[in-house]
């Protein structure tokens, strides 16, 4: 029976982890954006069947061990829940959709879900496959195009046109834009050092290839959180600091600095002047981080009324930003086209997202979650792996309040975060 739960549990995988990473590329948007949001929202689902079977077939010693070991995530649970009342939060579609994503990243992937599973390095190498093809043909395609390759099959071409960004961003002509092109090829890349042999020659042409492709993707965000995990790589190799320890003050960090832009964006808010009305130093910021600093200064402002308890979802956020561009913008017309500016644009800071929309009591209990999902990794290419996601996340929505568009993220970060890897066969417990 455990093998045959192990067999589903990675046919559910497999398939969760293609239909999340198709939904990057171009060919989703051959659906109706609800259907392949539904699609997204809901396939991870189908995890509740081994996790069911898990939990049926666990014994009773082994179920209060898990619940004692787990405390803080029920007290998360609880408290989130009351939020809505304690905050008079609105429940509707975006709420549920949001909680029902935070069990699915929080509880489906854990113990019950995995434990039969006897080498969960294999789905992190079907990712990097997945990538790496995507990654090739992507730059066939970029060369291919105007070279005239594809002369003979128009469709495609028209395609490439209309349906994706190709004449804004050639470059990432099969991916959605290049942020995301850059983001999963950078977790590609952190799963590859932690499972791959150092001392084949293919590893180190993969590397190569993928790192170009981040550079030429522009992609900031996954630049900046590899160039991390390369420090991170240094430190741990020369210093006694371990890759745990440097996670931990890694983490501290992101928050620190989150947390700091967010107050200097608050005092930098004035009630005599719209909120795009930037100092100097506040254009410099906005202009560092591509215009993301005037998304935090608009979210700040929304989530400063309901801080404590949270929003409870993206969407009701985004709908208090259009209440804040209204009493800005008295002209209707004029407040329309800036919220349509920003309407489909999500939080670009996991940190906020999640802060905005739990609330600070669970936003502090997912921060103690990190810690203690790290604290019990015992090799240090997992925690350093880690890392990756910690930056991105100051640039980009993928944290357990993920953007649509990054649904894979969290949950590869929840699955290295799984104790259960530090058990693999073959990799070691020191870089």
């Amino acid at each position: 029976m455990k093998k045959i739960n192990s067999i589903i549990t990675w046919m559910f995988f497999l398939i969760i982890v293609s239909v999340y990473f198709l939904h990057y590329t171009i060919f989703s948007r051959m659906l109706q954006w609800d259907l392949r949001l539904n699609i997204v929202s809901f396939i991870g689902y189908l995890l509740l069947i081994p996790f069911i079977w898990g939990l049926i077939h666990s014994e009773k010693n082994e179920l209060i061990h898990l619940l004692k070991k787990n405390w803080i995530l029920i007290l998360y649970s609880i408290i989130r829940i009351a939020s809505f009342y304690l905050g008079g939060i609105t429940v509707n579609v975006s709420t549920n959709k949001t909680i029902l994503l935070e069990f699915l990243y929080l509880v489906l992937i854990g113990h019950f879900c995995l434990k039969n599973i006897t080498n969960i390095t294999f789905l992190f190498r079907f990712y990097i496959v997945l990538n790496l093809l995507l990654n090739l043909a992507t730059v066939f395609v970029y060369i291919g195009i105007p070279s005239g390759y594809f002369s003979k099959i128009p469709l495609f071409t028209q395609l490439v046109s209309t349906v994706g960004n190709y004449g804004v961003y050639p470059f990432s002509a099969l991916y959605v834009n290049p942020n995301i092109a850059g983001v999963a090829t950078g977790i590609a890349i952190i799963l590859a050092c932690a499972v791959s042999k150092k001392r084949n020659i293919l590893f180190w042409i993969y590397l190569t290839f993928s790192l170009w492709f981040v550079h030429f993707q522009q992609c900031r965000s996954a630049q900046v959180a590899l160039l991390a995990c390369g420090i991170g790589y240094l430190i741990v190799r020369f210093t006694k600091m371990n890759g745990k320890q440097f996670a931990f003050l890694l983490l501290v960090s992101c928050i620190v600095a989150t947390l700091g832009i967010g107050s200097f964006a608050i005092k930098n808010s004035s009630r005599k002047k719209p909120l795009e009305d930037m100092t100097k130093t506040e254009q410099k910021i906005n202009n560092y981080s591509t215009g993301r600093y005037l998304i935090w200064k608009y979210d700040v402002n929304v989530a400063k009324k309901n801080l404590l308890w949270g929003s409870g979802s993206l969407d009701n956020s985004k709908n208090a930003r259009k209440e804040i561009m209204n009493k800005e913008y008295p002209n209707p017309q004029l407040g329309m086209i800036r919220f349509n500016k920003y309407s489909t644009l999500d939080f670009h800071n996991g940190y906020f997202g999640t802060l905005f929309v739990v609330g600070i009591p669970c936003f502090i209990l997912f921060i103690m979650i990190l810690f203690l999902k790290i604290k019990r990794l015992s090799n240090d290419k997992w925690a350093l792996g880690a890392c990756f996601f910690l930056v991105v996340n100051l640039f980009e929505c993928q944290f357990l309040i993920a953007s649509s568009n990054y649904p894979v993220t969290a949950i590869m970060l929840m699955l290295i975060l799984n104790p259960k890897i530090k058990k693999e066969e073959g990799i070691e417990r020191k870089i």
